[in-house]
């Protein structure tokens, strides 16, 4: 299994890491949807660039806080424990790791099991299948998909258990793979523009990119917008990239770079979709891609393309997916918000994996992620929102090492000899503390309260109307997603809430160890940690 830590990926890594996460089966699944509902062409297009402007305006503050806790894993988790306290970076761990983010690879990897089915002959194309065993009929499709997915699965938990490199090089080539898919569906809409017969031949009837017929009404923009951030989904993946950069200083430019690329080439597809199969074809189509490459390629080899391509997005995202889940829930383990057996990479991943299997074989997952979207932008609100809580906090104290904040730490003494022959031990100011219910000892580092990092600057400081915008969006999408879904919303609120007394009976390991943890050695072998180190942690956890 490759090497835990930090500094793991370089530039063009964690550029992979965001546009593969970002383009999966978004831009084949939303358009239809999008034009639909905004009535037009060049409406659609707007929803779009504005989908795209709000997941840009929320990445950049994520950046600041990314940067200013680049030292602490958790993600979101770290930004709403110091801006909220505990309790709020639990409840968004909670939902996190036991609904959403398993739900959300298992629905990438059925979209990809259906898709590498289709693709290779084994089910027709486009063919329905039932959403249960129980439903009648189909069964031997819905089994199909169903293999496929978990085959999809394995192959990523494999791949991500063994070389966590690997899987980032395997992320830059399907990345890489699916920019150059869509440029040549860009590409191929040049000719059919400016190329009169063959633009007769190949161009949709009645294509236009202008405004006419508009929605006007906000039931008709909202559903378009909704399916324009389901296609940037994946944004915020850069908060679990931090800490794994080689330089953190790269986030922002990991930013400033995959996302002005999904938002162009989302727009340039969808010009292409207009102008080679008309407003008619493209509106509420539900395949776009197979509908496009049958034109492009004929029908007996465009549909296998289409859904050959849709089965690589499909499955960098869902790696890229599989990446952020696993890292929120190592970091959740090691600063105590989680169960600490879960603070390695390979339980961590094993956890999210195991899952993603129960809610691909067993329950709808469509149905949970509707319940819990709703409480999925309550949190990016309250992050983005936050970003001027931890602002005020470090205008008004004198935050850093130097301002005394941090507590005296134990010493511990860890063998970090090769072998038994070798020389003294090294000494290095960790906590020890001991997890009595995994018979586990913990070597976690302090780090002092609300510390600065060495790179929070005014430069990576996002603009305060950034953070204004983008919850006044969010504020607008989550009242209206409660009056549209009051049912649904409210059963998501209601999940999230019963984590209140699950958060007060299990007491988190960053409390038992007496202070706040920022990195953690998991675990150590009891023989290689001092005894006076052993018991005076063992004196810190009975008082």
């Amino acid at each position: 299994m490759g090497a835990e830590g930090a500094g793991a990926m370089g530039l063009w890594t964690g550029i992979a890491y965001i546009v593969g996460t970002i383009i999966g089966s978004g831009i084949y699944s939303s358009p239809g949807g999008i034009l639909e509902a905004s009535g037009s062409g060049g409406a659609s297009l707007l929803v779009w660039a504005a989908a795209g402007g709000v997941s840009a305006l929320g990445s950049m503050c994520y950046v600041e806080l990314g940067v200013r806790f680049k030292d602490r894993p958790g993600g979101e988790a770290t930004y709403l424990r110091e801006q909220y306290g505990d309790m709020c970076a639990f409840l968004y761990t909670f939902s996190q790791l036991l609904v959403v983010r398993p739900t959300t690879i298992a629905l990438i990897c059925v979209i990809f099991g259906q898709n590498v089915n289709e693709a290779t002959g084994l089910t027709g194309v486009n063919e329905t299948a039932p959403e249960s065993l129980f439903d009648g009929g189909g069964v031997g499709t819905f089994l199909l998909h169903k293999l496929a997915a978990l085959l999809g699965l394995l192959m990523l938990t494999v791949l991500n258990v063994w070389s966590p490199a690997l899987a980032g090089r395997m992320q830059s080539v399907t990345t890489f793979a699916k920019l150059a898919v869509m440029v040549v569906m860009i590409v191929w809409m040049v000719p059919v523009l400016s190329v009169p017969s063959y633009g007769e031949e190949h161009r949709g009837d009645g294509f236009d990119l202008s405004f006419n017929n508009t929605s006007a009404t906000l039931a008709g923009w909202s559903p378009a917008f909704m399916n324009g951030l389901w296609a940037y989904d994946g944004w915020n993946g850069l908060a679990y990239l931090t800490d794994k950069l080689a330089d953190p200083r790269d986030i922002r430019k990991c930013i400033l770079i995959g996302l002005p690329v999904c938002i162009t080439l989302y727009l340039l597809c969808m010009v292409a979709y207009i102008v080679v199969l008309g407003n008619d074809a493209v509106s509420g189509s539900g395949h776009i891609a197979v509908d496009y490459w049958t034109v492009l390629a004929g029908e007996d080899v465009g549909p296998v393309i289409a859904c050959g391509l849709v089965a690589m997005s499909t499955f960098g995202a869902a790696n890229g997916t599989l990446f952020s889940a696993y890292r929120l829930c190592q970091g959740a383990a090691v600063t105590g918000a989680f169960s600490a057996g879960l603070a390695t990479s390979l339980r961590a991943i094993l956890f999210q994996a195991t899952l993603a299997v129960v809610y691909l074989l067993f329950f709808d997952f469509d149905a949970l992620l509707t319940v819990f979207g709703v409480t999925q932008w309550i949190f990016y609100l309250l992050i983005v929102g936050g970003v001027f809580v931890v602002r005020q906090r470090d205008a008004s104290s004198n935050v850093g090492a130097a301002s005394g904040d941090l507590a005296e730490p134990l010493s511990a003494s860890i063998d970090r000899r090769s072998d038994a022959s070798s020389a003294a031990q090294d000494v290095v100011p960790f906590d020890v503390c001991v997890d009595e219910e995994n018979e586990n000892i913990f070597v976690v580092e302090k780090a002092p309260k609300h510390q600065r990092s060495p790179y929070d600057s005014f430069t990576y400081r996002a603009p305060a109307w950034f953070a204004v915008v983008f919850c006044t969006f969010a504020v607008g999408l989550v009242v209206f997603t409660f009056v549209d879904t009051p049912y649904d919303s409210l059963i998501g609120v209601v999940c999230v809430i019963l984590g209140v007394p699950i958060f007060y009976s299990l007491p988190p390991l960053r409390n038992r160890c007496g202070g706040r943890v920022c990195r953690a050695v998991l675990p150590v072998d009891p023989d290689l940690v001092d005894p006076e180190a052993r018991a005076a942690a063992e004196l810190v956890m009975m008082d």
